[in-house]
């Protein structure tokens, strides 16, 4: 699995992508992560957690991922440099921002 540095906009962010256990060509990769037609959530913890602009980035980077790959598996996962997680999964409503603890 190939860990991906987060650089939206070519501006800093804190998150590496951790990339997908399922291959991107399997048929249960096919969410598309975005913004445009789901509502993106946040947990109150993952809000707590993460700043406004790293969550952001976070979701622009999946959603370039899921147009490069023609889909992406519900579930994604981000690490900072200190170790803390961020989930993304994406269902049939929305795309939820989390803590592995809120899921």
């Amino acid at each position: 699995m190939k860990k991906h540095k987060c650089n939206c906009d070519q501006s800093y962010c804190p998150l590496e992508w951790e990339g997908q256990e399922i291959p991107f060509d399997h048929p249960d990769s096919n969410c598309n992560f975005d913004p445009s037609v789901k509502v993106a959530v946040s947990t109150r913890a993952s809000i707590a957690e993460f700043d406004h602009d790293t969550r952001v980035k976070a979701l622009a980077l999946l959603y370039r991922e899921a147009i490069k790959h023609k889909g992406l598996d519900y579930l994604q996962v981000f690490k900072d440099k200190d170790g803390r997680i961020l989930f993304a999964i994406e269902d049939a409503q929305a795309i939820t921002l989390l803590l592995p603890e809120d899921y």
